[in-house]
């Protein structure tokens, strides 16, 4: 069986890695540093992969003001998803 990493698009590119989290509390900043802790794990190929989360209820302020800097992290409301 493949590694995780190699079933990735078909040979080891990631993408995008997600985080999604279906709770009644805003979704911390702390959550962007764990997915940036996974994609550091990836096999590097070119760009870095897209970040996105998935909030029910929302991101904390931090979370807005770094996806208005980085055009990888694309932060996702229930909202959007419906």
């Amino acid at each position: 069986m493949a590694a995780p990493e190699d079933r990735c698009r078909g040979g080891g590119e990631a993408i995008a890695v997600a985080s999604c989290k279906w709770t009644e509390g805003k979704m911390p900043a702390a959550e962007r540093h764990k997915l940036e802790a996974l994609a550091a794990h990836l096999r590097p190929t070119g760009d870095p992969p897209a970040l996105f989360l998935f909030s029910r209820s929302g991101f904390e302020q931090p979370l807005h003001d770094a996806a208005a800097k980085d055009p990888r992290l694309r932060l996702v409301t229930a909202e959007e998803m419906w």
